[in-house]
């Protein structure tokens, strides 16, 4: 099962309709053995196509090496087929990650996209149900994350710079606004330690 954030899902949306009529594709990152989608990270597709899509070599290695420095690793590839179902194709299966969720959204009918999840190994494909959650941007009582907590601001700002940039600003609006709720949060958490201590 792949689980992820709907503001995420939301944004990779975004990107696959923004690129039409061109196959579009991407990656989310997360945290090393979490199994959980983190960051979105729209690529370019180096082969221009509606038909095919393949990570731009330059921008890959970057955003690998990227990954690598901060502990993360690809959880999420996904693409867009602009023509055709939400449905991996001969040259995806030959060459797909068998560590990753496959991500696939149809863009036929751009109003009602298609949306379907794989995991795909040795030439064996099988679909997954994907769960679509709205999470705060840390568990709620979380009381060892203060440590990771400038990450996760730095990743959230970053990602609403992101989507401020891609002509998105309803996304960057969500984003924003569960920032803030967490904000709020890690002060009511601050004020009842201090209380505590008087």
């Amino acid at each position: 099962m792949l689980t992820i954030d709907k503001a995420i899902l939301d944004a990779i949306v975004a990107h696959v309709l923004a690129d039409l009529p061109r196959a579009a594709c991407g990656v989310v990152a997360g945290r090393f053995g979490s199994d959980k989608p983190e960051r979105h990270i729209p690529m370019i597709n180096s082969v221009d196509s509606p038909d095919f899509w393949q990570f731009d070599p330059q921008q890959q290695l970057q955003v690998y090496r990227e990954m690598d420095y901060q502990g993360e690793e690809p959880v999420v590839v996904y693409c867009s087929y602009p023509a055709s179902e939400a449905y991996p194709g001969e040259v995806h299966i030959r060459f797909a990650d068998p560590e990753v969720h496959h991500l696939i959204i149809s863009t036929r009918d751009p109003g009602n996209v298609e949306i379907r999840s794989f995991r795909i190994e040795d030439g064996k494909v099988a679909e997954e149900v994907i769960k679509i959650v709205s999470a705060p941007l840390v568990e709620p009582g979380e009381q060892t994350g203060w440590a990771d907590w400038p990450r996760t601001v730095a990743v959230a700002a970053h990602e609403i710079a992101v989507q401020v940039g891609k002509g998105q600003p309803l996304v960057a609006l969500d984003l924003f606004d569960r920032m803030l709720a967490e904000l709020d949060r890690r002060r009511r958490a601050l004020a009842d330690l201090a209380n505590t201590g008087d």
